[in-house]
């Protein structure tokens, strides 16, 4: 776990494939005062959603074997207070379909990551 633990610091999963967008994410988020944990793929995130609390998931949608949006499907579902976003640079073709889509929020590539932590900071101080 990256961040203030033991804190009231808000608790975010990164889960990417790419390594380098894992580790640029964490380092900014833990730099906000995020508590961080990664994982490579929608399978780890579930089983670290099955031992640990978090408040948010910040997950790409093009992810192996399942995708991220299968991802907040299951979170949606197992974990409904979790608030999500997706990352994706294909969002309109992707999201039209999804049952969910209200329930999360796109960060559109390329973004910077003080835009990334603005969005989820602000969507976590106002849920819906």
């Amino acid at each position: 776990m990256v961040g203030a633990e033991g804190t009231n610091s808000p608790r975010i999963l990164i889960v990417d494939n790419e390594n380098a967008i894992r580790k640029m994410l964490s380092a900014a988020f833990s730099r906000a005062g995020y508590v961080v944990r990664t994982a490579a793929n929608a399978s780890e995130a579930m089983k670290l959603l099955g031992i640990e609390r978090v408040d948010a998931l910040l997950s790409g949608a093009a992810l192996n074997s399942i995708s991220g949006h299968d991802l907040v499907r299951w979170v949606a579902t197992h974990h409904p207070t979790v608030t999500c976003f997706l990352i994706s640079a294909y969002h309109e073709r992707d999201c039209q379909s999804c049952p969910f889509a209200s329930g999360c929020t796109l960060l559109i590539k390329p973004f910077k990551a003080k835009d990334a932590i603005a969005t989820v900071t602000r969507a976590m101080a106002n849920p819906s």
